[in-house]
């Protein structure tokens, strides 16, 4: 999994707001705002079968920030990324490698399963 070091050093900065906006020039930053969240799973909203990370802040990544800060209970209209909500994109990014691990546990061990079942209902 691909660390977003353009992201990171964006927010450290303190320049996030100014560099990743809807229309932005800044391609790389945008770039790597579109993969992480493709990898997040807003490839629908992303459309990435039609663009991938094409460097455009247009109408398609504004939508999947959108519905990330949505699902995240973040109010965003998806036109700008601010310190918060990019902190917010880093922290859920940084937890996917723990994520796939409690997930192929959760596939393979049958013990596993019975827990999450039992949670469930």
């Amino acid at each position: 999994m691909e660390c977003s070091n353009l992201l990171e050093a964006a927010l450290k900065k303190g320049t996030i707001s100014n560099s990743l906006f809807q229309g932005s020039s800044d391609k790389e930053l945008v770039t790597d705002l579109q993969r992480t969240l493709f990898e997040l799973g807003f490839r629908k909203e992303l459309k990435w079968d039609n663009y991938q990370a094409d460097g455009d802040y247009g109408k398609a990544t504004a939508v999947a920030v959108a519905a990330f800060a949505q699902r995240n209970n973040h109010s965003s209209d998806g036109k700008v990324i601010t310190d918060d909500l990019a902190k917010l994109i880093l922290q859920r990014h940084d937890f996917l490698p723990e994520m796939y691990v409690l997930w192929q546990i959760h596939t393979s061990d049958l013990r596993t399963k019975n827990i999450f079942q039992k949670e469930r209902r």
